[in-house]
């Protein structure tokens, strides 16, 4: 229930106006518009006639989020950022950069032959380390893990994730409780779903191993680093995965991972900026 009313002044005839009011985007969520009841009255009040026009329009308002950056495995200071930048620069690279003169021990596989035909020296394919090429955002939406405030902020926390990989040209998955896993997904069809979920009865995360090729960033939002949210993430890691948590009730508890406080949103840029070394800005809507 509802709504908003407008008034016009009278109109003569074949004249048109319009008419507008703020749209209500306080929470986030679908908003439905209509039908409209129009109604008509004369300048004395002494007669009305209403009608309805059919119809619906609905919003989706989507969750307020801070504009984060993610550490690509080439760039990052922080924590996280210096350990997926020894991960990428491990790794062999598939993105050719330059030729340049062998070296005893290159491998052999990358001598560039017609190049080094037109030389007086050997040379081989020098080529860029893979980065971070995969992110899954996994939101615990368990009832024993936050307060209404804290998974509020846990929505918020994980769109600013996907926006985040989205804006970085990583394949996206986003995984919601248990009922919701979208693979290679699009920023509007992740932050539709943030939109409308909800907190749930505590039901295990149905975690597979991450599917796709390259380094891939695993951030599990939930309310504690022990939460069986975490437990179940870790035991399906990939090799190729770094697995990030992001508590949002409390820190209390060990954890083996890379953990982000989120407790509140001022923790939250203050803790991500120094495990990541990247820049955060103000929220966004």
């Amino acid at each position: 229930m509802g709504g908003a009313n407008l008034r016009l002044a009278p109109l003569r005839p074949h004249e048109s106006t319009s008419a507008k009011y703020r749209l209500p985007a306080s929470r986030r969520g679908s908003v439905v518009f209509g039908p409209l009841t129009v109604e008509r009255r004369d300048p004395f009040g002494l007669s009305r006639r209403r009608t309805v026009v059919p119809g619906t329009h609905e919003v989706i308002i989507l969750p307020a989020h801070l504009y984060i950056t993610l550490p690509t495995g080439s760039t990052g200071s922080g924590t996280i950022g210096q350990f997926l930048r020894m991960r990428a620069l491990g790794r062999v690279g598939s993105e050719f950069h330059s030729l340049r003169d062998y070296v005893a021990g290159d491998d052999l596989r990358r001598i560039n032959w017609k190049a080094s035909a037109r030389s007086e020296n050997l040379k081989v394919r020098e080529v860029e380390p893979d980065g971070l090429r995969r992110c899954t955002v996994a939101l615990d939406n368990s009832s024993t893990e936050y307060s209404a405030e804290g998974f509020e902020r846990a929505v918020s926390v994980a769109a600013s994730a996907v926006a985040a990989a989205v804006r970085a040209n990583l394949q996206l998955r986003l995984v919601i409780g248990a009922n919701t896993d979208l693979r290679q997904t699009t920023f509007l069809a992740a932050m539709t779903e943030l939109a409308d979920c909800s907190i749930s009865d505590p039901r295990p995360i149905p975690f597979t191993a991450p599917a796709g090729d390259g380094l891939g960033l695993s951030i599990v939002v939930t309310g504690s680093t022990s939460s069986p949210a975490v437990a179940d993430a870790r035991r399906f890691l990939g090799p190729n995965d770094v697995l990030l948590v992001i508590a949002c009730t409390t820190m209390s508890g060990s954890s083996r991972n890379f953990v982000i406080d989120a407790t509140d949103d001022s923790e939250f840029a203050a803790s991500w900026a120094a495990m990541t070394g990247t820049y955060v800005g103000k929220m966004a809507s």
